[in-house]
């Protein structure tokens, strides 16, 4: 937590003039002024008691014996009395002054405090994690809220930080219960109001049920300038306790009032809560009366009297500084009460001192001033000289004691007196010097900024404070060896500052005694009893009185405040000590918010730096680049002597192969540096991410092979953090302190770590790019090559564009070489499907060139059959008249017989030709419709051919159209295999549309071999029916033969029967007209196929032609 401190105001230099010590010349004075108070009293007394008349009646003895009397005790009643009224006005100013004097040192506390609060909520509103839009955006919510849990656990007040956004919801919170929307809240609405920081009065956190006080402040958008956000801090009120729990103590108590008058922090927890004027009925009504008038006439502070538990109590409240008041919209007050018994303590005791020493005085003077009225005389008128110039202010007076009487005795008692009245006095000035000074060191103190300025401050003030002759302070190091490192001292004597003493006994002897509090003063160092080794190491700085009091921070012993008296030895007085050794207790908690205030500015500087590398290693293209940059910005940044990369090997061991340093040092750069310990101890400790920091190489047990390989390059302290690449460790990244042992801070071990953390991407993403780049080159050779290939495949298959699938592409390894192996396999298979074709097309064609000629027989002679049986018709038609004429002549009938016998054998012959004719059409139409049935298969196995050719060209052609789009994606580069790919795709349409070609002529070819078969068919069925036909007719002729064979012996029964036969006659022409027709049909289909064959012969002629193109051997 950033501690900020008030700047000093004009009144603070008003109270330091009025206080400045004035030693025995105050004191002179004012028991001056006492002394004339008893003169004058003494006179006014003597004067009265001359007056009287009875006084002449008494006897002398009475006289002197009563004005021995009377002159040996009033003078001690009136000059205790005027003593005990004089010292008891003091006292009561004296402590109401302490009272307001505490008062206002525990507003000024309370200030500090509230200032504090408001720099830290300042600083957190402020920082990049919040404010940069790009960083917020890269930090998670988990980072974001470890940033605040670590900041509350760091701190002295918070218990709670959270980020809001403008409607109220938890952006980030530090660690504990999660918190809803706090729109409604008054800590939100004012900074949206307002837009400015907002200290609330203290109310009951309902998450914690803790009385608290709310700090909020806008979050400014570094870009937009406007408010995004709202950061909110909550403080316990128990906390301002730890500041506030020495009043107990002192003899008081403590209450901090907020604007609504009501008690919000106390060390008694009954009176949290309650109004003022409840507690404190007078300063509550007091308070009131203040603020409802002029506010520009407010006091700093107020003193009142007033009852508090029951009891008479000095009150004292201060009220907060106006422009405080105005900054933090907050008017808080800060209430001391002490119980008068306690701060006019030192009344009483003089009071009873000064009775009990009156009445034993007065007993022993009234006792002896009847024995020695004459020889008291003169005593007693010494003791009354005495006592008027003690009332005149000269307390130098001294009564001279001849003898231990009552005189004597009241003489020494006089004398006491006059010392305990000086030394109060005296004490008293010197312990509101002191205090005043404490404050102005501890006010200075908190306006310090860093370490140095706080040692300078207290070094300064207190030589001056003290009178002495030197101030220093003495800082240790890790071995209990110490370095003077701020001092004030006088001109003449010698200085002291960076000396460096070993004191062998020191951390023995003294270390847990100053730890617990030890304060030493040495009067004289030579009468002091310290060893010889010691004074040797004071002499030279003409040492001769001493005043040591410890520095503690955080619990642990840091160094020393020493005083150094050189012209003399010096008695240091209680209140000289105790002011000692509380200024050193003031360091401390300076010194503690210094050191926090700049770790929090070296965090900040090395944030900064960090993002800086970072960006530059993002923006780093090689190896070199990367590890230059984390070199030189890392040693800038961490203000090292050197910053290294240590770069492992295969063995582990190891080479510097980068290297920021300064000019005074040795150079490490390419030294490779062999540790044979770091394979067995540290590989697997660096793979999980160790880092490890050496404040000093030769008090860390580190090995003398070790020391031997740092001694070289000068390295006194340093710091390693390991280089991750892809999960493996690569190297170290190292800082080292060659000027002297160095403590690393922890903002600087996770600088370096998280430096070297970044290492590992950015290598990783130039290892990336240089295996982009090298691919890219490979790939563009390849390209290259693939191009150089597809033409000479081109090459080489462009003959098959013009039927020659004799060719063979040369078959390599790659891509292009399937490609070849795939069109190899193609032409193959097409150039076998091209051979079959040639040989179904020659056997085709042989085929139907064999069976034209009996077609063509088969037509002749079923033309000639047609024509016999016209003429048989015709035959029979001139038969029927016969017949008819057979009754005319009987002669003519066996003559008619036997050239119808003839005629029926000649017939019966053709039939037997005829017949035969038809059976030989019918096998050789078998045999034709088998051939052409053969055909049909062999051109659809040519369609199947075809098919699988069509599906390689496509192929071919998708293969084309893929390589064509790969070559586009490739750019300029791929624009010559994109060429090729095109005359692929051309020569794969081109092969696809002869496929198709072919493809049509073989459909027409199985058509009309189709339409043949059918033909044929046809012809055949006819065939068998004209052979039926035929068979009939024989059967008639046969008949016929018959009947002629027995007309000779049946001419008689001609005549009978002529109009049978007649009638037969007919029937048999009719017979005779349907076989003539039959048989003109088969003539017809005969010719038919005849035409067929003809066409068939020319389709398989052409396809033959077309196959013809192709080379096949």
């Amino acid at each position: 937590m950033t501690k900020t401190s008030p700047k000093p105001q004009d009144k603070n230099s008003a109270i330091e003039a009025k206080i400045t010590p004035t030693h025995d010349k105050s004191s002179l004075k004012k028991s001056g002024e006492t002394g004339k108070v008893l003169a004058q009293n003494s006179r006014q007394w003597r004067q009265a008691s001359s007056g009287k008349d009875w006084w002449e009646k008494k006897s002398l003895g009475f006289k002197a014996t009563l004005a021995a009397a009377l002159m040996g005790v009033l003078p001690i009643i009136i000059i205790g009395g005027i003593a005990y009224f004089l010292a008891n006005r003091q006292f009561e100013k004296q402590a109401t002054e302490n009272v307001q004097s505490r008062a206002v040192e525990l507003k000024d506390k309370l200030q500090l405090s509230l200032e504090n609060i408001y720099g830290d909520i300042q600083i957190l509103s402020g920082l990049n994690v919040f404010t940069d839009p790009s960083l917020r955006e890269k930090i998670t919510r988990e980072e974001k809220e470890a940033i605040l849990t670590e900041y509350v656990k760091n701190s002295y007040y918070y218990d709670s930080l959270a980020v809001f956004d403008l409607k109220g919801d938890v952006l980030a919170q530090s660690e504990g219960e999660k918190l809803p929307n706090k729109f409604e809240q008054d800590y939100i609405q004012a900074v949206l109001k307002t837009k400015n920081t907002f200290i609330s009065d203290p109310q009951i956190s309902p998450q914690t049920g803790i009385l608290s006080v709310y700090v909020s402040a806008p979050i400014i958008n570094r870009e937009t300038g406007k408010m995004d956000a709202i950061i909110r801090s909550r403080l316990p009120m128990m906390g301002f306790n730890e500041i506030f729990l020495g009043q107990k103590k002192r003899g008081g108590n403590y209450h901090i009032i907020d604007s609504r008058n009501k008690i919000v922090s106390a060390e008694n927890e009954e009176e949290i809560n309650k109004p003022l004027a409840q507690l404190f009925p007078v300063v509550g009504a007091r308070v009131e009366e203040i603020e409802a008038g002029d506010e520009s006439q407010a006091p700093e502070a107020l003193t009142i009297t007033d009852n508090h538990e029951g009891k008479e109590a000095i009150i004292g409240v201060g009220f907060l500084d106006k422009e405080l008041e105005e900054k933090y919209n907050l008017d808080w007050k800060m209430l001391v009460a002490v119980e008068q018994n306690v701060a006019l303590a030192a009344k009483s005791q003089l009071l009873w001192t000064l009775l009990f020493g009156s009445v034993v005085t007065a007993g022993m003077v009234s006792s002896l001033a009847i024995l020695l009225v004459n020889r008291a005389t003169r005593p007693i008128q010494d003791v009354a000289r005495a006592v008027e110039k003690i009332g005149q202010g000269d307390f130098t007076t001294q009564l001279v004691v001849t003898g231990q009487d009552e005189i004597g005795l009241l003489s020494s008692n006089i004398n006491q007196m006059t010392n305990r009245i000086k030394t109060l006095i005296e004490e008293q000035q010197l312990s509101a010097t002191q205090a005043v000074l404490l404050r102005n060191i501890t006010l200075k103190l908190a306006e310090a900024l860093n370490t140095e300025t706080v040692f300078k401050i207290v070094v300064t003030e207190m030589r001056e404070a003290l009178g002495s002759d030197r101030v220093l302070v003495y800082r240790f190091d890790e071995n209990w060896q110490g370095k003077i490192i701020a001092e004030s001292v006088g001109d003449s004597w010698p200085l002291s500052l960076g000396a460096t003493i070993n004191d062998p006994c020191f951390a023995e002897r003294y270390v847990q005694k100053y730890k617990q509090g030890r304060v030493q003063a040495t009067p004289d160092i030579y009468n002091a009893g310290l060893t010889e080794c010691h004074i040797q190491q004071l002499e030279p700085f003409a040492v001769k009185a001493n005043l040591v009091a410890p520095i503690t921070v955080e619990g642990e012993l840091l160094g020393l405040l020493i005083t150094h008296q050189c012209d003399r030895p010096r008695h240091w007085e209680k209140t000289e000590i105790d002011f000692f050794a509380q200024t050193a207790t003031q360091i401390g908690p300076a010194l503690e918010r210094t050191i926090l205030l700049e770790k929090q500015v070296l965090d900040a500087q090395l944030a900064q730096s960090l993002k800086e590398i970072t960006i530059r290693i993002a923006q780093s293209l090689n190896q070199d680049a990367v590890f230059d940059i984390a070199v030189r910005e890392s040693r800038l940044a961490l203000a090292a002597d050197r910053v290294i990369v240590y770069l492992f090997a295969p063995d582990w061991s190891g080479t510097v192969v980068a290297e920021s340093v300064g000019d005074l040092w040795p150079r490490a750069l390419g030294n490779t540096i062999d540790d044979p310990c770091f394979i067995e101890k540290y590989i697997e400790k660096y793979k999980q991410g160790r880092v490890h920091p050496t404040n000093n190489i030769y008090t860390a047990g580190l090995t003398d092979c070790y020391l031997r390989q740092l001694e070289p390059f000068a390295v006194k302290a340093n710091l390693v953090t390991p280089i991750i690449v892809e999960g493996e460790l690569i190297g170290l990244l190292i800082a080292h302190q060659c000027s002297g042992p160095r403590k690393w801070e922890q903002g600087e071990i996770d600088f370096l770590t998280q430096v070297a953390t970044q290492i590992g991407p950015a290598l990783e993403r130039v290892n990336l790019l240089a295996g982009q780049r090298q691919a890219e080159a490979e790939q563009r050779q390849e390209k290259e090559r693939l191009q150089q290939r597809a033409l000479e495949l081109l090459m080489e298959v462009d003959p098959v564009s013009q039927g020659d699938l004799t060719i063979r592409a040369s078959v390599t390894e790659d891509e292009i070489g399937t490609i070849a192996d795939s069109y190899n396999a193609m032409i193959e298979n097409l150039r076998r499907i091209v051979d079959q074709v040639q040989s179904a097309a020659m056997q085709v064609t042989a085929t139907t060139r064999e069976n034209e000629i009996y077609v063509g027989n088969l037509s002749a002679e079923s033309l000639r059959q047609a024509t016999d049986i016209m003429q048989t018709l015709d035959k029979i038609q001139g038969m029927n008249e016969s017949i008819s004429a057979v009754a005319a002549s009987a002669e003519q009938a066996e003559v008619a017989v036997k050239l119808a016998s003839d005629s029926v054998e000649s017939g019966d012959a053709a039939m037997n030709r005829t017949v035969d004719g038809i059976l030989a059409i019918r096998e050789t139409v078998a045999e034709t419709a088998k051939k052409v049935k053969r055909l049909g298969e062999s051109t659809q196995k040519i369609s199947q051919v075809v098919n699988l050719i069509s599906s390689f060209a496509d192929q071919t052609n998708l293969l084309a159209l893929n390589a064509s789009i790969e070559a586009a994606h490739a750019g300029e580069e791929g624009r010559g295999f994109a060429v090729v790919a095109d005359e692929v795709r051309s020569l794969a349409r081109q092969s696809a549309a002869a496929t198709a070609e072919i493809e049509k002529v073989v459909t027409q070819i199985q058509a009309e071999t189709n339409e043949v078969v059918a033909a044929m068919e046809t012809g055949t069925q006819q065939v068998v029916l004209g052979t039926k036909l035929v068979e009939e007719t024989r059967q008639n002729l046969n008949q016929i033969t018959a009947a002629s064979a027995q007309i000779t012996q049946l001419v008689g029964a001609i005549a009978s029967s002529a109009l049978e036969q007649s009638l037969t006659s007919e029937e048999v022409t009719k017979t005779m007209s349907d076989v003539a027709e039959i048989s003109n049909n088969t003539s017809k289909t005969a010719s038919q196929v005849s035409e067929s064959f003809k066409d068939l012969l020319a389709v398989a002629e052409q396809l033959q032609a077309s196959i013809g193109r192709f080379k096949i051997h």
